[in-house]
């Protein structure tokens, strides 16, 4: 944790949430760093969590899953083959 901005090392609720937003987009600026394994295990499965998260949500989109049943302007039956 950046010292000249917490001197006597606590953090808020906005801190709390500013990190968890640079750690899910993975920016990583570097002034709040986890001290210890546990909060650096919870770190890392937030950033992999948010990256997956994108990734999901590209393949939906790419895939027609949110077409609501059509598919590029095709029933979904066309395409499973039915």
């Amino acid at each position: 944790m950046d010292t000249s901005r917490h001197p006597n090392h606590a953090m808020d609720w906005f801190d709390c949430v500013f990190y968890g937003f640079v750690t899910l987009t993975s920016l990583g600026y570097g002034d709040i760093v986890p001290m210890i394994a546990r909060a650096r295990s919870l770190s890392v499965l937030e950033a992999v969590s948010g990256i997956m998260y994108v990734a999901v949500l590209n393949q939906l989109r790419r895939s027609g899953c949110c077409c609501h049943g059509q598919h590029l302007g095709r029933p979904l039956e066309v395409w499973n083959g039915v």
